[in-house]
């Protein structure tokens, strides 16, 4: 990476450097901002999810709490305690009050019958994609005074199917009729005032269900072996038997046959006369109270919604976004399409709550915020969710908008960091050039023009300077080397000049100097050398006829009959002639005597201290000659004269 980038051209060093401190920083900012935003605007979305979930569970335990309210305030009120108690003792007498015979009943029964299967089964069946409705079973399991009652405020209703609450009043010399008339008003007010769905009151001790406001199926059958034993309204009756007063009991909402099997829920709490229970008084709680509290979408977007799932994983309230696989009527008729078995429901059964990006219903990503509400016998899951595409929108757009910046950015950036590095890179470039120039012609007369006062500027000038000291100083070297082969000595470089160009010319000036002085020297010594010349010449020609003398002597030594021996400064001998030769050997035994180990063989080369007793002394003596020396040795017979 480092010889990569070295190897770059200095403007492409410059504009990498400053797209690199340009651009980074940027995106650093940029992808925190993103980075930043996006944690604020999920914190964000999840505490106003948070909010309206808390809000609206708020407002479903208000709402239950206020239900419960009314049915135990409703049971405690004398009209109602006085209506139950009228209720019970006249629906029993009906039969007897008005005389039905088995014909009458039997088409009673028949005319019922029909009322099933012309209307009620119809309906049913366009409520419940054409399912039938087992009229037969219904029928079964009426007894007479229920057939009696059903037919009177139901199939003789002159009041259309879903309006039979309109009749208040019917013939009949029954007691109970009268009764009806009394507070059928009342309680229909009732009902409509606080948009129940229906109001009964049913018999403690029977399980006949003696009133409803809405005369539907359920209307006189018995809770406990009636065709609806088996519902959660007969469960919430038989568990209402248990209770004191002030207390009332809340079952889930379950498919309920009388009304097309919408889902329904009920409330019930018994109803004293003198602590004597005698009835209890039953609300079948609607739908459309806890759609409207959950269906309020302020502030939700177009993708938010919040509903309710119950312990069954379907759905408590309808879906906005999907209601035909999840409202609450389409999830409990089509369980596989409209359960809600996401991660929030699982954990918030749990017991758990929180807020989490999870894959909703629809397999889509959602932020979802969830919490359980407890009743006293069951649990609903409270969700309010928006998707994270609508919820991350503003991220998305502050990206595409830091993005184009960021492009702006980079272009305006480019586009500087190729005019600061042309505007950096020419001088600079320039100089290089120059350099190349000189290296490349070896002419030191280039100059750059660069006025600028920065340090290229400075360098610059100083390169030029530079160029400017080495021509001239060269120049000045030229002219004085050429004015010394020419023979002047007394040419010098004038100019000083700063670091090692002076210390150059001042080398090439004292070079001249020293071959001045080298010059006049040879002069001097050709001078002595001529006139040593002579002298040895002269020397040559007294040495040539000393040898010529010495030769003559040699000579005549050589042929004297006198034995001559000479012996040199160290008194080593280095001449004998023939005579003395002969004669030392003639005498070599005699002189052995008086010098034992004497061999004239080898006496050319030898010391004369042989010859001497007290070599010492004649060392002595000889070397402290001032004049001639003459003496006379005697050895054996013979007599050595010494001359020095």
């Amino acid at each position: 990476m480092k010889t990569w980038f070295m190897n770059l051209s200095l403007a492409q060093k410059l504009i990498s450097v400053l797209l690199l401190a340009g651009l980074l920083p940027m995106l650093v900012v940029s992808v925190l901002s993103a980075s930043i935003s996006t944690q604020q605007l999920e914190q964000q979305s999840f505490e106003h999810l948070n909010a309206v979930r808390q809000i609206k569970s708020a407002a479903i335990k208000r709402y239950f709490d206020q239900v419960h309210s009314q049915v135990i305030t409703m049971a405690d009120t004398p009209m109602v305690v006085s209506a139950a108690g009228s209720f019970t003792r006249s629906f029993k007498r009906v039969l007897n009050s008005e005389n039905y015979d088995a014909l009458q009943i039997l088409e009673f029964r028949q005319a019922l019958k029909t009322y099933y299967t012309d209307e009620f089964a119809v309906k049913y069946a366009q409520k419940n994609n054409g399912a039938s409705f087992n009229t037969n079973n219904a029928i079964a399991k009426l007894n007479d005074l229920a057939t009696v009652m059903q037919t009177r405020y139901i199939a003789q209703n002159e009041y259309p199917l879903g309006e039979k609450d309109k009749l208040s009043k019917t013939d009949g010399e029954s007691i109970y009729h009268r009764v009806h008339t009394k507070y059928h008003d009342s309680f229909r007010q009732f009902v409509k005032e606080f948009e129940f769905y229906d109001f009964f009151i049913a018999d403690a001790k029977s399980g006949d269900v003696v009133y409803s406001v809405y005369k539907e199926l359920d209307y006189a059958t018995s809770l406990l072996d009636g065709p609806y034993s088996e519902t959660n309204f007969a469960e919430s009756f038989r568990e209402a038997l248990t209770l004191k007063k002030g207390q009332s009991i809340l079952k889930d909402f379950r498919p309920y046959p009388p009304s097309y099997e919408a889902p329904s829920s009920f409330i019930a709490t018994p109803i004293f006369y003198k602590e004597k229970r005698v009835a209890v008084l039953v609300f079948q709680i609607p739908l459309e109270p806890i759609d409207a509290i959950m269906s309020e979408r302020s502030g939700m977007g177009e993708t938010g919604e919040s509903y309710l799932v119950g312990e069954d994983y379907l759905m408590r309230s309808d879906s906005y976004l999907n209601p035909e696989n999840h409202s609450v009527s389409a999830s409990f008729k089509n369980p596989e399409t409209g359960s809600v078995k996401t991660q929030s429901v699982e954990e918030a059964l749990q017991g758990k709550s929180g807020n989490k990006i999870i894959q909703d219903y629809s397999n889509k990503q959602v932020l979802s915020s969830y919490s359980k509400i407890n009743f006293t016998h069951f649990s609903w899951v409270i969700l309010s969710e928006i998707s994270v595409a609508e919820a991350f929108s503003g991220i998305r757009s502050m990206k595409w908008a830091l993005l184009v910046i960021a492009l702006v950015c980079a272009i305006a950036i480019t586009l500087f960091a190729f005019y600061i590095s042309k505007l950096v890179s020419t001088p600079i470039l320039q100089l290089g050039n120059t350099i190349q120039q000189v290296e490349r012609e070896g002419n030191f007369q280039p100059l750059l023009r660069n006025d600028y006062q920065d340090e290229i500027g400075n360098t610059s000038r100083a390169f030029n300077s530079l160029l400017s000291n080495l021509s001239s100083s060269i120049t000045g070297t030229n002219t004085v080397l050429e004015e010394l082969g020419k023979g002047n000595y007394k040419e010098k470089v004038s100019e000083n000049y700063p670091g090692q160009l002076g210390m150059l010319t001042h080398g090439v000036n004292a070079a001249v100097k020293d071959i001045q002085e080298a010059n006049a020297e040879q002069l001097r010594q050709q001078a002595l050398a001529d006139k040593n010349a002579k002298a040895a010449e002269t020397a040559a020609l007294e040495a040539k006829n000393q040898a010529r003398q010495t030769l003559i002597i040699k000579q005549a030594l050589d042929v004297s009959a006198t034995g001559v021996m000479i012996a040199n400064a160290d008194f080593n001998i280095v001449y004998m002639n023939k005579s003395a030769d002969a004669l030392m050997l003639d005498a070599e035994q005699d002189i052995q005597k008086d010098i034992p180990g004497f061999d004239s063989s080898t006496l050319m080369g030898s010391n004369i201290d042989i010859f001497h007793k007290n070599p010492a002394h004649q060392r002595h003596l000889l070397q402290e000659l001032r004049d001639s020396f003459k003496v006379e040795l005697a050895i054996a017979n013979l007599n050595f004269f010494l001359s020095a």
